[in-house]
Order: C-alpha cells, then sequence, then structure tokens
C-alpha cells in the first residue's frame, strides 16, 4: 500500500498532469487541474484582483492512514466544479478555488484486504460509516467530463488509477463503453478484474450456463448487455432477437432506475410505445393500458410478447390479462380489503354517489363491468397505496385511482368502461373535493 501511495504521489506532483500543486503534509496530498489555459492565468495574475470565470476546475485530495478496522487505506477524492474563483495572493501568486456546490464528487478508497492479501477499490457509503465496492456507474460522469473537455491528460491520469491492474483487453472495452457513457452498472469493480472481456462478466452477472450461446454480449456494451440479460427473463424467447436488434442510446433506461422492476417496466413500455407509435397516435389513455398490461403480466409471472402492433390487440391482451389475474384470486365474498388510515380523511367528505371499494369481491364485480384490470390492484390497495372508488352517473359508472404524494390527495386515474377517458366536468368536480380533503394534510407514506 505504501508503495501504491508512492506511486500515485509522484503522478500528483508531476506537473505534467496539474497546474497547480500543493503538498500539506508527508502522509496528505492535494492537486488541482483546471482546463484554464495558462496564458489567461498569466493575465490574471498580472491583474492582481480577485476574478470569477466559467471554466471548470478539477481538485483532486490524496491521503494515506493505516487503520486498526481495515488496514492501509489510500483515498482519492475527485471535485468538480462548474465555476472557478482566482484569488490573488499577498506573496504575488494566485490560488485557484471552486465557486459554490461541487457539480460532481467522487471518493474512491484503495483498501488492503487482510483476508485475502488484495487491495481493493472501494467506495464510501452517502452515511460515511461504511464502505461499498466500487462500481462504474459513479466513476463514468467523472470520466465524461474529462472526456468533454477534451483533457487528455486528466483522462490518461484516471486510466491509470482505475485500470492499471486490469486484462488490456478487457480495459479496452470498459473505456470505450466508458466514452460513450454506456458503462454504468453497478457491479464490483474489484471481481471485474477477473475477467478478461464482456461475455464472461456478463455471464457471471446473469448466471448463464456455459453452453449457452451468448457471443453476441461482445458486441455490445455493458450497458445493453446487463439489460438484455434481465429482460430476457420477462419477454418471450421467440421475440428476444427484437431486443438486441434496438440501438445502445435505447438502453439508456437501464442505468436512470434504481431498482430492477422499475428498469423492466420502463424498458418495455419504451418499447412498445416506440413500436405502436409506427402505426397509430398513443393517447394517454393507450398509454395507461400499456403500463397497466405489462404490471399484470409481470404479477401473473408470464412472459410479454413484443410483436403487438395494434391498440385493438393491446386491449385484447390487456383485458385476458385482467380476467386471468380475477380468475386467480380467492373467491372469499366477504374479504375485506385494507385501506389505508391516509385516505380516511377523504373517505369522510366524498358525497353518497361515490362508492368506496372495500372488499375483494366488489373490486373483482368493477373489474368486470368496467372491463378494466383494477382487480389487479389488491395488493396496491392492502399496502395502503391507492384508493379505489367506483362513481355511478346516469347510466355510465366510472372507475376513480386516488394516490397520497408528497402529502396531498393526488387523483391517478378517472375512466370509464375500456379505460376511456371521463368527461372533463367529472373530473374537475372530483378534484374539487380532493383540493378540500388536502387543506386537512393527509399522512405520507
Amino acid at each position: 500500500m505504501i508503495e501504491k501511495f508512492n506511486y500515485l504521489k509522484e503522478i500528483f506532483s508531476d506537473g505534467s498532469y496539474f497546474n497547480y500543486v500543493t503538498e500539506f503534509s508527508e502522509n496528505n496530498f492535494f492537486a488541482v487541474h483546471t482546463y484554464i489555459p495558462n496564458d489567461i492565468l498569466r493575465t490574471l495574475k498580472d491583474l492582481k484582483k480577485n476574478i470569477n470565470i466559467d471554466y471548470e476546475l478539477i481538485t483532486l485530495a490524496l491521503s494515506y492512514r493505516m487503520s486498526k478496522d481495515y488496514g492501509d487505506s489510500i483515498k482519492v477524492t475527485v471535485k468538480i466544479y462548474r465555476e472557478t474563483s482566482i484569488e490573488y495572493t499577498r506573496n504575488g501568486n494566485y490560488s485557484i478555488k471552486g465557486n459554490g456546490p461541487c457539480f460532481n464528487y467522487f471518493d474512491l478508497y484503495f483498501m488492503y484486504d487482510k483476508n485475502k492479501k488484495k487491495i481493493k477499490l472501494m467506495q464510501s457509503s452517502l452515511a460515511k460509516c461504511f464502505f461499498i465496492p466500487f462500481n462504474l456507474k459513479k466513476f463514468q460522469r467523472v470520466y465524461l467530463n474529462a472526456l468533454n473537455n477534451k483533457d487528455e491528460k486528466m483522462q490518461g491520469f484516471l486510466d491509470e488509477l482505475i485500470f492499471s491492474d486490469f486484462n488490456n483487453y478487457f480495459a479496452n472495452d470498459i473505456k470505450s463503453d466508458l466514452i460513450k457513457g454506456l458503462a454504468g452498472i453497478s457491479y464490483d469493480f474489484n471481481k471485474m478484474k477477473e475477467f478478461h472481456n464482456r461475455k464472461e462478466l456478463l455471464m457471471q452477472i446473469g448466471k448463464i450456463e456455459e453452453n449457452e450461446n451468448v457471443n453476441y454480449l461482445n458486441k455490445m456494451s455493458l450497458q445493453k448487455g446487463c439489460a438484455l440479460i434481465l429482460l430476457k427473463k420477462y419477454v418471450e424467447e421467440r421475440h428476444f432477437d427484437y431486443l438486441k436488434k434496438m440501438p445502445e442510446e435505447f438502453f439508456n433506461e437501464y442505468i436512470r432506475h434504481p431498482y430492477i422492476l422499475s428498469k423492466v417496466k420502463s424498458l418495455l413500455s419504451k418499447y412498445y410505445i416506440e413500436r405502436l407509435s409506427i402505426h397509430v397516435y398513443l393517447l394517454e389513455c393507450d398509454k395507461k393500458t400499456l403500463k397497466d398490461y405489462i404490471d399484470m403480466k409481470i404479477q401473473l409471472k408470464q412472459k410479454i410478447p413484443l410483436n403487438i402492433c395494434s391498440i385493438k390487440k393491446l386491449e385484447s391482451l390487456h383485458n385476458q390479462a385482467a380476467l386471468d389475474i380475477i380468475n386467480k384470486q380467492k373467491r372469499t365474498e366477504k374479504e375485506k380489503l385494507n385501506i389505508g388510515d391516509k385516505f380516511k380523511n377523504l373517505i369522510a367528505r366524498l358525497p353518497e354517489e361515490y362508492e368506496v371499494i372495500d372488499d375483494s369481491a366488489r373490486l373483482k364485480a368493477e373489474s368486470i363491468m368496467q372491463n378494466n384490470c383494477v382487480a389487479s390492484y389488491k395488493e396496491r390497495i392492502n399496502k395502503g397505496r391507492s384508493l379505489i372508488v367506483s362513481y355511478l352517473n346516469s347510466s355510465c359508472r366510472y372507475t376513480i385511482e386516488v394516490i397520497v404524494s408528497r402529502k396531498k390527495y393526488q387523483l391517478a386515474q378517472f375512466l370509464g368502461k375500456c379505460n376511456r377517458q371521463a368527461p372533463r366536468e367529472l373530473i374537475d368536480n372530483f378534484e374539487k373535493i380532493l383540493v378540500e380533503a388536502n387543506t386537512s394534510h393527509p399522512k405520507s407514506d
């Protein structure tokens, strides 16, 4: 570890990497790299006054410590600022500082694992109370910043910092993905060093058998490969090639969502919105039908087809999935639903023509009468996430869903039979009730 520290310290002190360098103590080091050209810096120094400038600034701090809990460790901190402050000092020099909150913050720990006798790359948690394995997702933003500013020296330094222990072929693959912004995966970086290419890594992530033909994984980014491995569990196998043909940019949704199911639902919704929009103009009610269909298929643990190309076919499959859920539910007529306490204030204010659905038999009947999938909301209701209300106006019935968001009641949907949008007048009348109920502030989730 001491050798590693001295090696990094030597790089930090090299003027070819950094414009402005200061050493604080034997075991602590601080370096600044700015994108301000040297001739501008000299001009500012000659002016002998403080000035703010819009050039970006990177600061790096290197420290070495010994810990009984973790053994030796080296910490490298990277901070990036959008605005830079040049301050003239009394001794005729100048100092460079970042203005305001930093645009990006990156903490990296080289820690010695006593048991395995290896150096590991780690990150500190948000709470700063424990360490978690380092991954590419956060590093990608810092790397792209150096690339976008055409800073070859900083990019070279980061390459040296991160990839020095990697197989050269695989390191080049990862760098290629980083440059394109397609390497944002959350996988233990220390384990990645054991692999020789994308295919080996992705087979480990997806727990794919050796005899399975997945050579295509070497021809795509880590981001797309991870997304395909995940989606393969949820889509019909005969349609899987449709996803393989999608462009790399399509899979950016994968890193935008933190949870597995949200990744799946987002990617499949995006796929179908793009596919269906080629043939028809999608209304909001059509997108709602699509979202409910994907939710129900996942709830039923059924594979999702990828060849639907009409709203009529989507509605037919949506209704069949709703019927499957109704048939799977227990036929206990008096099974009460657990209506969340947060909705009591609203329920007390509803006029008589609004019926709160509070048992599973009535929920099932509503789904059949309205030809919708509200029966699949049973779990959502029991967890206190939704309130379902039925409204009968003359000869027309409407299904209403209310949620609580940011301590306020919000209308999630107000739909007629087959998910047709209700008249604006009815929606406005109901929203007035919500506004009145919100004055007493429902409890948040």
